[in-house]
């Protein structure tokens, strides 16, 4: 991270440490569909600029770092942090146990997946409720 840092290609770049603890941990994993509910550290590479004809340059900065610390890391990320271009397998680890029940929430709400440009949950369709005996 260090090296990263030192290899910023703009000064609006960060790179970011947060502490996950205290109230955060101590929700269950299958309340909400934050699932990284353990005491930990998450790191954030944060690629900014304000000349868009630099976009090349920043971005190709920012995937060279995360390229470097992935191996580093457990293979999921705070939601927040995922990237449009992240592996569906990054989401479906970052989402956890909750990612089946948030797939069927979507289902039920948005089964055509109106909203999917973002790290995506696929909807699965709703079963149908069995009548009771």
């Amino acid at each position: 991270m260090v090296d990263t840092a030192a290899g910023f290609t703009s000064p609006l770049s960060a790179v970011l440490f947060f502490y996950v603890h205290g109230a955060a941990t101590r929700v269950p994993v299958e309340e909400t569909a934050f699932a990284a509910r353990r005491p930990q550290w998450d790191v954030d590479v944060i690629g900014q600029w304000t000349d868009g004809a630099e976009s090349a340059r920043h971005t190709d900065w920012l995937r060279a770092s995360w390229a470097r610390a992935e191996e580093h890391l457990q293979g999921s990320a705070y939601v927040n942090h995922i990237a449009t271009d992240d592996a569906p397998e990054k989401v479906r680890a970052s989402f956890g146990p909750n990612l089946d029940r948030l797939r069927r929430i979507k289902g039920q709400y948005d089964p055509a997946n109106l909203f999917r440009l973002n790290p995506n949950i696929s909807p699965v369709a709703p079963q149908p409720r069995r009548p009771a005996d």
